[in-house]
């Protein structure tokens, strides 16, 4: 998960009181299955977001969505994710695995290129830059045994080809807009970790064109596709839940003595009180019908 991915989970925890339990353990349970990357997590600063979530005191009148109680599990939750972020910060570096067999440097597969590659930004540095994030890849042997020289080749420079014409038309910015593109394509390639997003590009299932727009929806797996679906669908059930926990509240909360004026029955609860009239005289008082939800005020 990159940087921008951890930010925007950062973000959701701090606004923790605007969702439901179920969805703030979900957004917890997300952060401790991508949250593996060290950079990510200190440029993110989710560490101490998830800290400070994870450290304060539940109040009894916190102003929630639902009964702060609900919430508990999510704390020792979040205390699990930080000690399994603070592992992550202590772990050392992994040193790289040597090159397999057989296969070249980057830094050799765009070496005569600096002539053809001429014009308003120097494009040969970030056509290796890309070579050597496919060539060092540890993806699956069976996509790796797809990526000859010649693949690469043909890939890295047809996609940054399409890059380099689409920022042709921003004059003075060119440059930096095809600098800001092509890392940004370097990043889309370098969290794809099982190689299921880059060898589209390879049999044609993503075309240059299509690659070149640098759309995220084009850069997420399906397995994120699927985790993201999940979070929306227990938002949504969450929100339905506390609706109709809200109207079982109003049920036994219901007000003696009065009765809908549509339906005639006596269940109704009181919505709401407004002073309409002098301050020396009682409220309008609004109540509503739990069968068909009829709205009338006395007073």
């Amino acid at each position: 998960m990159d940087t921008s991915q951890l930010y925007d989970l950062r973000r959701r925890i701090h606004d923790w009181r605007n969702y439901s339990p179920e969805v703030v353990f979900s957004i917890l349970d997300s952060i401790a299955k991508e949250a593996t990357d060290k950079h990510s997590i200190l440029e993110s600063k989710i560490q101490k977001t998830l800290k400070a979530f994870a450290e304060q005191k539940l109040r009894q009148d916190e102003n929630t969505m639902f009964p702060i109680q609900k919430y508990k599990k999510c704390i020792d939750k979040a205390h699990l994710v930080c000690l399994q972020i603070l592992k992550v910060l202590n772990s050392s570096e992994p040193k790289q695995k040597s090159q397999q067999k057989g296969r070249v440097k980057s830094s050799y597969l765009f070496q005569s290129f600096k002539e053809q590659y001429s014009g308003y930004v120097e494009r040969v540095p970030y056509l290796n830059a890309i070579a050597d994030i496919i060539l060092n890849n540890q993806w699956h042997q069976e996509i790796q045994s797809q990526l000859t020289e010649e693949k690469i080749k043909k890939v890295v420079i047809g996609i940054e080809k399409e890059i380099y014409e689409k920022n042709v038309q921003n004059g003075n910015t060119a440059a930096l807009s095809y600098k800001m593109d092509m890392k940004s394509l370097c990043k889309f390639i370098s969290n794809d970790k099982t190689g299921e997003l880059t060898i589209r590009l390879f049999n044609g299932q993503l075309t240059f064109h299509q690659a070149a727009q640098l759309k995220s929806e084009d850069w997420i797996s399906s397995e994120k596709k699927k985790e993201v679906q999940k979070i929306q669908q227990d938002a949504l059930e969450a929100q339905q839940i506390g609706y109709y926990d809200q109207v079982m509240e109003n049920v036994y909360q219901g007000v003696e003595g009065q009765t809908c004026k549509k339906c005639r029955q006596k269940t109704v609860y009181l919505q709401g009180e407004l002073q309409t009239r002098r301050s020396d005289e009682p409220t309008t008082k609004f109540y509503k019908c739990i069968k068909c939800f009829d709205v009338f005020r006395t007073g």
